[in-house]
């Protein structure tokens, strides 16, 4: 029953969408189809009249979900899928009316691009398709991530085909050298940028996490927070450095655990 509660709203979600960009592809281009991604929350934000649109975000706690605090600015619900890698296959889903951005979000530079969402009921992390992603580490004179460092981003999107598709997609991309990330966005030690010649995220993937490996370890490094032009693959994407914001987001949420 949860299944079919969350496409009702899913579809009640479409007919009543926000078309922030109705000519873009949603979601993740070219993507590789992605086994089970634990971490990984498909988000609908919407207004109480149900206008909104999709995002995607990251369990960082049993109790917490970080995004863009772009999907979190004017609306004031959130329905939430865990579990999955399909749209309409998630394990569980959560509607929340509890959601905190950055107090110095900036709507059109997109600085302090970050949020957290809060889950009404904790969640078990325990198994193996819902976990939590640790976040960058503190104790490091290291800026994360690294220049030309490879990470991965998810989404719901297209894999050389037309439309999108319901499927989980995962997209690798490099980090740029801040130079090239000038070239497109106003960058300072907040952000970054990250490309690949054939993969790009889209709209539809504001807020997901952009993750690597420190010392065989996936860690969240980068929230998605803009996309160039047609969310077209050989131009970078835009990311929330995570690490600046540790500080926040423990005096949001605590202890994570």
């Amino acid at each position: 029953m949860k299944n079919i509660r969350f496409l009702v709203l899913l579809l009640v979600g479409i007919v009543g969408v926000y078309a922030k960009s109705v000519d873009r592809t949603p979601f993740v281009v070219n993507g590789q189809f992605a086994d089970y991604v634990p971490h990984n929350a498909y988000i609908l934000f919407m207004t109480e009249q149900l206008a909104g649109f999709f995002g995607g975000g990251s369990l960082i706690s049993n109790r917490h979900i970080l995004t863009a605090a772009q999907n979190i600015l004017g609306y004031s619900i959130w329905d939430i899928g865990l579990g999955g890698n399909s749209i309409f296959a998630n394990q569980v889903f959560y509607r929340s009316r509890n959601a905190v951005m950055h107090p110095q979000f900036n709507a059109t530079t997109r600085q302090n691009d970050i949020g957290i969402i809060f889950l009404p009921n904790t969640i078990d992390i325990s198994g193996t398709l819902i976990r939590r992603i640790p976040l960058s580490p503190a104790a490091t004179s290291l800026r994360l991530p690294l220049e030309n460092e490879q990470g991965y981003v998810v989404g719901y999107g297209n894999n050389r085909i037309p439309g999108p598709n319901s499927y989980l997609l995962q997209g690798f991309q490099r980090v740029n050298s801040e130079t090239r990330c000038k070239q497109f966005y106003q960058v300072q030690s907040d952000r970054f940028c990250a490309e690949d010649a054939l993969v790009n995220a889209c709209n539809g993937d504001i807020g997901a996490g952009f993750v690597v490996h420190i010392n065989n370890q996936q860690i969240l490094t980068g929230i998605a927070s803009a996309i160039m032009d047609n969310c077209s693959p050989g131009k970078p994407t835009l990311y929330t450095r995570v690490q600046h914001y540790l500080d926040w987001i423990q005096l949001i949420t605590g202890p994570l655990a």
